[in-house]
């Protein structure tokens, strides 16, 4: 959506050049990477809600592993919701005003090895 009517490589930034994102890599037009189940996580909006939604993320993405499901969390969720085809589906699933879409949890099985882990940056630990 962001490249729409504009060359995606003048607006593209990178944000991981080890493991690129649709944000990346123009060429991605899927910003669930294919996942055969997407869960949308809406919370009652408070102050909280993020929070609250990244806890459940967690929880559903510990048991999928548990279960031997690779999971993904998707955030921005509230900018796609924001919009007019995101409140059709508002309406179609019947979700109600006073919910906020936080997040994504994408469910499936990883085509191919995992990603690694990135090296950590000195600067950003410290050791008490």
């Amino acid at each position: 959506m962001q490249f729409k009517e504009k060359d995606p490589q003048a607006v593209a930034h990178s944000i991981s050049a080890d493991q690129p994102s649709i944000q990346d890599d123009f060429t991605i037009l899927d910003g669930f990477y294919h996942a055969p189940t997407v869960l949308t996580l809406f919370t009652k909006n408070h102050k909280y809600a993020y929070e609250d939604a990244a806890m459940m993320g967690e929880n559903i993405m510990l048991a999928a592993h548990f279960l031997g499901i690779d999971a993904c969390y998707i955030g921005r969720t509230d900018e796609v919701f924001a919009t007019e085809y995101g409140m059709e589906m508002r309406r179609k699933w019947g979700v109600p005003d006073d919910m906020a879409a936080v997040s994504n949890i994408l469910l499936g099985y990883l085509e191919g090895p995992a990603p690694h882990d990135k090296p950590r940056k000195p600067v950003r630990i410290i050791r008490v």
